[in-house]
């Protein structure tokens, strides 16, 4: 489920799946991480570092293998990642900057074991997700970076 669905006026959510869009790049990058591991095992002399490897390293591409669930609201922005949930309400976020394919969002607030900056992907929702940012995000905060001029639905 790429597209946006629309609950209420109030809200866009999406779902997305980096791995289910580009399946090759995911067995590409599946066997350079087993690659990895059997690199470490054999370089460790014993197969449980490589296994503790690819475990590692499958946690820090989570968000590539497994779905995301993406919220824009009236009330800011709510990501589930696969290993933990940003929200960030529109008074607390600095700015948006998007291209076609995803957005940086820069917030106010830097707490402890967490950035002022997170990524959102739009999937194949792209131009509906851009539009709900700029209709519901405050004036002057959404800002296309993706090169000359914005692209057109």
């Amino acid at each position: 489920m790429d597209q946006a669905t629309s609950d209420s006026p109030e809200t866009i959510d999406w779902v997305v799946s980096p791995a289910r869009e580009k399946p090759a790049l995911a067995c590409f990058v599946a066997g350079v991480l087993v690659l990895i591991g059997y690199l470490v095992s054999l370089f460790a002399e014993d197969w449980i570092w490589g296994a503790l490897a690819v475990v590692f390293l499958l946690a820090t591409v989570s968000r590539f293998y497994l779905p995301s669930r993406i919220q824009v609201s009236q009330t800011g922005v709510r990501a589930e990642f696969p290993l933990r949930t940003r929200e960030a309400p529109w008074d607390e976020i600095e700015w948006v900057r998007h291209d076609a394919v995803g957005a940086l969002i820069r917030t106010r607030t830097n707490r402890l074991f967490q950035s002022a900056e997170f990524t959102i992907l739009f999937g194949r929702a792209g131009h509906r997700v851009i539009e709900g940012l700029k209709a519901f995000a405050p004036e002057g905060v959404v800002q296309y970076r993706g090169g000359d001029k914005e692209p057109s639905p």
